[in-house]
């Protein structure tokens, strides 16, 4: 992927009880060459598509967070603290 061709579109600060803050930074991306893929297997059972409106239920709370906030057209949230 082009890094010049993503463009930042929501940034989430993560706080949790046991471990470090991080930020999330969420790009969209219009173009690219080849197919997603899963590249750490132990941490992930399957890869699929969803319409926006129908996300599963067992999504990792802050991918889900981070793309609600580009959806609502948010730049920042926090999530956890």
């Amino acid at each position: 992927m082009d890094p010049g061709t993503l463009t930042l579109v929501h940034t989430l600060h993560r706080g949790h009880a046991t471990e470090a803050s991080r930020l999330g930074l969420f790009f969209l991306a219009v173009d690219w060459v080849g197919e997603p893929a899963i590249t750490e297997p132990s941490k992930c059972s399957a890869m699929m598509w969803f319409p926006l409106e129908q996300l599963p239920a067992d999504m990792v709370p802050y991918p889900r967070a981070g793309l609600e906030g580009h959806l609502r057209g948010a730049p920042y949230a926090e999530l956890g603290w």
